[in-house]
C-alpha cells in the first residue's frame, strides 16, 4: 500500500448511515349505525357518494368515449419518449456518415497518398468519448489510458508528442500511406486499400522517411490495415493489432492493442491526405499490459534510465503480478472481453471473463510527402 500511496489515492471509501424512525399511529373505533341510519359518507339507496358520476357519465379522470387516457398520444403521435418518424433513439450510437467522395489524389511518389499524426488527445468520460465517434465494447467507452498517463506525476499533453518542440522536433513521428490508391482516383472509386502505419524518421521540418524498424523480416509493414476503405470521405479499417510507443518524459509505454479500428473523415491534397476528428480505438489485454510492465523495466534497468523511473520505480517494484494489480487499479480495472477468437464484449471487472481495458484515442492527420525508407547506421 506505501507504493501506491506514493502515486496517488486509489480509492476512497464514503460510509452513510440512514436511520429511518416510524411513530405508531393511534388505534380508531367506530361505532355500529343504528337500524336505519347511514354512517358519515354512506348512501341511501338510488343515491350517489360525492364526486360519483351518473349514470353514463365517466369517472373523474376518465377521458369520454372516444378520447386518449391522460398521457396517451392522439392517433399518430409518438409515445413520451419514443422519437418521431425518422429521428434516432435517444442514446443510440449512430454509425458515422462521411460528408461526400474525396478529390481525386493529384501527388507524386511511391508512398502517395500518406498522412502524419498530427495531433493526439484522450476524451476525459465516456460521454465525451461517445460524442467524439469512441464505439467500444466497454461503459468505459475507452476513457481509461488516462489513468496510465498519470504515471508521470500529473497531467500529460499527449498533444505535445506529435508537434514539434522548440527547436522543431518531434517526439512521436507515426506516419500512415493508404496503398493502392491509383493515380487520379477519388475515394469512391479506391476500392480496398492498404492503410500501413510506420514508425518515421523526421529529415527534416517538413521532410519525413520511414524507419525500417516498421517492417518485418520479409519486409512487409508490422502495423496495416487490409482492406480499409474510404467512403463518402470516411476511412474505416476493419479490426487489427496495433502498436503505438508514446514517449512519456523519455519512457517509452509500447501500447499494443488488440481489435483495433480507425475511423475518420479524409480530404485529399497535392501533397498526401488529411484526416479530422479520427478515432482510434482497440483493448490493452492482460498479456499487452503484463508486455507493458516488462518493458519499463528493461528501460528503467538500463544503464541511462530516464529520469522518470524514480518515481515510476517506487510503483512498479519488478514482482509482475503485483505491478500488474497496480496498473489495474491505476486503469479502473478491466473493463472487457476479448476471446481468442477476436470476439470482444463488455463485461464487469468482477467476471472471470474481463481480461481487457478498452483504449480510445482521438487524432488528426496532416497530409505529408514520405521520401522512402531511412538508411540503417
Amino acid at each position: 500500500m506505501k507504493r501506491l500511496n506514493t502515486l496517488y489515492t486509489l480509492l476512497v471509501i464514503v460510509a452513510m448511515t440512514f436511520t429511518v424512525a416510524c411513530d405508531d399511529s393511534d388505534e380508531i373505533t367506530t361505532d355500529m349505525p343504528e337500524a336505519g341510519e347511514t354512517t358519515a359518507g354512506e348512501t341511501t339507496a338510488g343515491e350517489t357518494t360525492a364526486g360519483e358520476p351518473m349514470a353514463g357519465e365517466p369517472m373523474a379522470g376518465e377521458p369520454m368515449a372516444g378520447e386518449p387516457m391522460a398521457g396517451e398520444p392522439m392517433a399518430g403521435e409518438p409515445m413520451a419518449g419514443e422519437p418521431m418518424a425518422g429521428e434516432p433513439m435517444a442514446g443510440a450510437m449512430m454509425e458515422r456518415v462521411g460528408p461526400g467522395d474525396t478529390d481525386a489524389i493529384s501527388c507524386m511518389g511511391d508512398y502517395c497518398p500518406s498522412a502524419r499524426l498530427s495531433a493526439l488527445s484522450l476524451p476525459g468520460s465516456p460521454d465525451e468519448a461517445a460524442a467524439a465517434g469512441c464505439r467500444l465494447a466497454s461503459a468505459k467507452n475507452g476513457t481509461a489510458l488516462g489513468g496510465l498517463l498519470a504515471l508521470a506525476g500529473g497531467s500529460v499533453d499527449t498533444n505535445s508528442f506529435v508537434q514539434p518542440d522548440e527547436n522543431g522536433e518531434i517526439q512521436l513521428v507515426l506516419l500512415n500511406h493508404l496503398k493502392n490508391w491509383a493515380d487520379g482516383a477519388s475515394g469512391n472509386d479506391a476500392g480496398s486499400l492498404s492503410s500501413n502505419f510506420y514508425t518515421g524518421v523526421q529529415e527534416g521540418a517538413d521532410a519525413f522517411s520511414i524507419d525500417p524498424i516498421s517492417f518485418d523480416e520479409a519486409g512487409n509493414p508490422i502495423i496495416f490495415f487490409s482492406d480499409t476503405m474510404v467512403t463518402d470521405g470516411l476511412y474505416h479499417t476493419p479490426a487489427s493489432d496495433f502498436i503505438v510507443d508514446l514517449p512519456i518524459a523519455g519512457l517509452p509505454l509500447q501500447l499494443r492493442l488488440s481489435q483495433t479500428e480507425v475511423t475518420g473523415f479524409v480530404t485529399t491534397d497535392n501533397v498526401g491526405f488529411n484526416m479530422t476528428e479520427g478515432v482510434l480505438g482497440g483493448y490493452l489485454t492482460k498479456d499487452a499490459i503484463v508486455s507493458l510492465i516488462d518493458g519499463i523495466g528493461a528501460v528503467c534497468a538500463s544503464d541511462m534510465p530516464p529520469e522518470l523511473c524514480g518515481t515510476v520505480s517506487s510503483v512498479l517494484t519488478g514482482d509482475t503480478e503485483a505491478d500488474l494489480q497496480t496498473l489495474l487499479l491505476v486503469l479502473g480495472g478491466f473493463d472487457s472481453a476479448v476471446s481468442s477468437d477476436g470476439n470482444v464484449s463488455a463485461c464487469a471487472g468482477d467476471s472471470p471473463d474481463c481480461n481487457a481495458v478498452s483504449v480510445c484515442i482521438l487524432l488528426e492527420m496532416s497530409s505529408t510527402a514520405i521520401s522512402g525508407i531511412a538508411t540503417e547506421e
